[in-house]
Parts: C-alpha cells; structure tokens; sequence
C-alpha cells in the first residue's frame, strides 16, 4: 500500500513538471526558421504561409510548437510539437499519454522502427512518434506517404 502511494506521489509530481507551466502564447515568424516547412511535405503548397512558436523549458522536459498556416485567411494546416528530454523514460511516458484513450493505428514499420501511432481527430491526423530523447506529435490535414514521413525525420528527429 505504501508503494503504491509513494508510486502516485512521483507520478503526479512528474505530471506537474510537464504540465503545470503556464501556457504561453504563440509568437510569430518566419516558417524559414522552423525545422519543419510546408513545403518540405507538400511541394504543391503556393500562397502565402504564416509561421508562429512558443517554446518552454521545464525541469525535465523542453518542448518546441510549430505552427503553420496558409492563406490570407490564416488556415492551420501543420502544426507539430517537439518534446524534447535527456530521460528516455520521460518521453516514452509523454508518448503513453498522448496516444491513452485513443483509437490509434500502430505505424511503427513506416517510421523505421520509432514507437509511432496515428489517428485521426476532427479533419486532421495526428501522428505521435517516440524517438527515444525527442517525441514528435504532428498535426496535418492529410494523411502522410512514407516519403512524406522520410521527409519528416529527417527535418526533425535528431
């Protein structure tokens, strides 16, 4: 009984570390600074695109937003987070909460290896991978093709 409350004592403290920040707002600029583009996964993409982040820095865990939006009405259609950390173990149990709950896909062979997930939420789909230091959760309209996929980890995953 004891470690079991011991237990959930460290795992809500760990659930504070990583949640308990204030939200920040996002800032806006250039997509020629994010890791990631429009254009690196859809070629076809013209008009204008905006760009906004917002990064935080906990006591474990650092994460990264990315933001992108399209046209002059500003229409999301990537967006992704980056989950940076030097223990493996606290990413993999971000990427367990992140895919809790959900109806998700296993799609581990197109992501050479990596604990990935997807699934799809209103119009997007939302793809949650495990790099071991690094967990990537993507937002995008349309449902990635393996070069697509490529493209990402290479842009991101360190």
């Amino acid at each position: 009984m004891a470690i079991m409350g011991i237990t959930m004592f460290i795992f809500y403290v760990i659930m504070m570390v990583l949640y308990g920040q204030k939200q920040a707002n996002l800032k806006e600029a250039s997509t020629d600074d994010f890791p990631l583009q429009l254009v690196d996964i859809d070629v076809d993409s013209k008009g204008i695109t905006h760009g906004a982040y917002t990064e935080q820095k906990g006591l474990f865990v650092d994460w990264t937003k990315y933001v992108i939006a399209k046209g002059d009405a500003a229409q999301e259609v990537l967006s992704y987070t980056i989950y940076h950390s030097s223990s493996p173990w606290l990413i993999h149990k971000q990427y367990l909460y992140l895919s809790s709950g959900m109806k998700a896909t296993d799609i581990n062979e197109l992501w050479k290896q990596k604990s990935a997930i997807v699934y799809k939420e209103f119009d997007d789909y939302v793809y949650v991978v495990d790099c071991e230091n690094e967990l990537i959760e993507l937002r995008y309209s349309q449902e990635l093709t393996q070069q697509q996929i490529d493209t990402v980890i290479g842009k991101i995953v360190k």
